[in-house]
């Protein structure tokens, strides 16, 4: 059985907006243009974490409470729509399709392999020399600053050295 050749990432396409272009990529970490985007980022990224807090919040009270009926809000209706996922027990799709069309069918789950890798099911080494590390664009994460009491300590020292 083969299996197909895995193909590199394609590069990040650069911004599209015309602030964007401007700007020569990347941008350097002390530049205005850098403080202002990432301050922007900072707003949007909060406004838009409460924005999906409270949707949480209310989500399954407007489910339940639409229980297959329609409520229209402006130009937008709501509805709940049923969801369902299918799955298949591995050894009855075995049984089934047989063993090349299962593989063809399987996923591998990292958090698994992480656990067989843990148990000692699985060779660490081994498993390194198969892997296919695929590069993906980095996630900004962002979260809240706490300061050290190192770091407190420091600056109110240097206030007090400075006053």
């Amino acid at each position: 059985m083969t299996f197909p050749t895995p193909t590199p990432a394609a590069p990040t396409p650069a911004p599209t907006s015309p602030e964007a272009s401007e700007a020569t990529l990347p941008l350097d970490l002390n530049s205005p243009e850098f403080a202002q985007l990432a301050e922007e980022y900072a707003i949007l990224k909060s406004k838009s974490q409460a924005i999906e807090t409270r949707i949480k919040e209310i989500g399954p009270l407007l489910r339940a409470s639409l229980a297959g009926q329609k409520y229209q809000v402006g130009e937008m209706v709501l509805e709940a729509q049923p969801s369902n996922v299918t799955t298949y027990d591995i050894d009855k799709f075995l049984d089934a399709f047989g063993v090349r069309t299962t593989l063809n069918c399987a996923t591998i789950s990292n958090t698994r392999v992480a656990e067989l890798v843990k148990s000692g099911d699985l060779d660490k080494a081994r498993l390194a020399s198969i892997a296919v590390v695929e590069p993906r664009t980095p996630a900004l994460k962002m979260s809240t600053v706490k300061p050290s009491i190192k770091a407190a300590a420091a600056a109110l020292m240097q206030e007090e050295g400075q006053g």
